[in-house]
């Protein structure tokens, strides 16, 4: 992971991670794939990190910045509070379905994550912020929805 750490990037999208690749060890996948990081996005946008952020140190103010950067994600979204709740849990169980979760452990980005934060990263750098957000890679993620979530969160 040490092209990531090259990115800047601000206390949601660090959240954002630590959420993924929870989700990722529960799937029992070998690597954080969009898919996983999709679903923490999604977890944060519907109010559900409170636990991890504790877990990893956010501060009050931190959690103010998280809750910021869900906002301006949750109004990209033409659905409702009720419809993003039930998109979440729709793509956790198909993520869970078919595996057997494992320990949680420190996972790789895969290439296919990789490339999707280095495409956040110069699109970020290009409008000027030096500090790639949650709001930035969720823009980036809605451009290149699963097949089985795009009608879902289009509605």
């Amino acid at each position: 992971m040490q092209l990531l750490r090259e990115i800047k990037h601000d206390i949601s999208l660090h959240l954002t991670l630590n959420i993924a690749n929870t989700e990722a060890c529960r799937s029992a996948s070998q690597y954080m794939e969009p898919v996983h990081i999709l679903l923490a996005t999604l977890n944060i946008i519907d109010d559900c990190y409170d636990e991890t952020g504790e877990s990893i140190g956010l501060r009050p103010e931190d959690f103010l910045l998280v809750s910021e950067a869900s906002a301006a994600c949750r109004a990209m979204l033409t659905i409702s509070d009720e419809q993003i709740t039930l998109v979440r849990r729709h793509l956790h169980k198909i993520l869970t379905e078919l595996s057997d979760s494992e320990p949680i452990r420190r996972l790789e980005l895969s290439s296919e994550s990789m490339y999707l934060m280095q495409k956040v990263a110069r699109r970020t750098y290009r409008h000027g912020s030096e500090e790639v957000s949650l709001v930035a890679l969720f823009e980036e993620l809605l451009n290149d929805l699963p097949k089985e979530i795009a009608p879902l969160l289009r509605s």
